[in-house]
């Protein structure tokens, strides 16, 4: 057992803590944009530092052992621990300079509807000389890092928030579905279009779609080839062998380009919200609530009264 906790401990309980909450090596990498082999070689190398086992996979699935779990509780207080630390320092220095470490969903920069050059230039107009941290990455990884203390808030559109949550409603953005100038659909007339037709057809799919988008489209539930951003699923369409959905701002600029076109059909429409995330207990701190009194500023209209 160590007596010292260096920086590679901190890093591999942190992928550690991933595997745990995934259940999963391969849904673990995925999170962390990683490989399979690379958790592996991390987790072997967490149970060698701490020379003990702390998970099982096999044929029976995947299970934290009785250290595992132990493992994974105090791994929670460390955390809690640094994020104290972080709040502690943050005070002491909250005369001298704000930062603001703020995450944004990676394709929501083509949105028009994120102002965040606007958002952050009030800031600064708000709190001169602010320090800012911007983060762009895919919504788990945001989620989690908000979670972790690691970013004050994030920007993009989330699902099964726990309660230590909270967000703020931005604005809802619709996702349609799309095909490629060589694909067989592109020159066919809308009418002849239907979904026994679409579903002859390859699907590019979002990864991580919630339980209740895929009852909303469920012909994009199951997909040929997958990703978790709009740029994945743009190259695949691309290619001509698929159809897929897409965020409709960020697909505009190839639909003038006439690379692609939409199926604009009610039933393969999906709408989604864009949230302001943060936790709960942040709310108070400068930099969120600062950030929280501008993002009124931009976004008046809440979730109620955008139905």
């Amino acid at each position: 057992m160590q007596d010292v906790i260096h920086d590679i401990d901190i890093k591999l309980l942190r992928i550690f803590r991933v595997v745990a909450r995934q259940q999963s090596f391969s849904l673990a990498a995925d999170q962390l944009d990683t490989s399979p082999s690379n958790i592996s070689m991390n987790m072997a190398q967490l149970e060698s530092r701490l020379k003990m086992r702390l998970c099982e996979r096999g044929v029976k699935g995947f299970r934290l052992t009785e250290e595992g779990k132990r493992v994974l509780a105090a791994s929670e207080e460390l955390y809690e621990a640094i994020r104290k630390y972080r709040d502690q320092i943050s005070s002491v220095a909250e005369d001298m300079k704000t930062e603001f470490r703020i995450g944004v969903l990676s394709e929501s920069m083509f949105e028009s509807r994120m102002r965040i050059p606007e958002l952050v230039a009030d800031l600064e107009l708000a709190l001169p000389g602010s320090f800012f941290h911007m983060e762009f990455d895919v919504a788990t990884n945001l989620k989690d890092r908000v979670h972790d203390g690691e970013l004050h808030a994030a920007f993009g559109y989330f699902t099964d928030l726990p309660s230590s949550f909270e967000s703020r409603y931005l604005y809802s953005e619709r996702h349609l579905c799309y095909c490629g100038s060589r694909h067989v659909l592109f020159d066919l007339p809308y009418e002849d279009i239907d979904t026994q037709l679409l579903q002859q057809h390859r699907i590019a799919g979002y990864d991580d779609l919630a339980d209740e988008e895929e009852r909303v489209i469920p012909l994009f539930a199951k997909y040929d080839s997958c990703s978790r951003t709009d740029e994945g699923v743009l190259a695949l369409i691309l290619t001509g062998n698929y159809i897929g959905l897409l965020n409709e701002s960020f697909a505009q600029f190839w639909v003038d380009r006439g690379e692609i076109r939409v199926i604009d059909k009610e039933e393969l429409e999906l709408r989604v919200d864009i949230e302001l995330i943060y936790r709960s207990n942040k709310k108070h701190e400068m930099a969120v609530n600062t950030l929280l009194e501008i993002v009124d500023k931009f976004y008046p209209v809440t979730r109620g009264e955008a139905r």
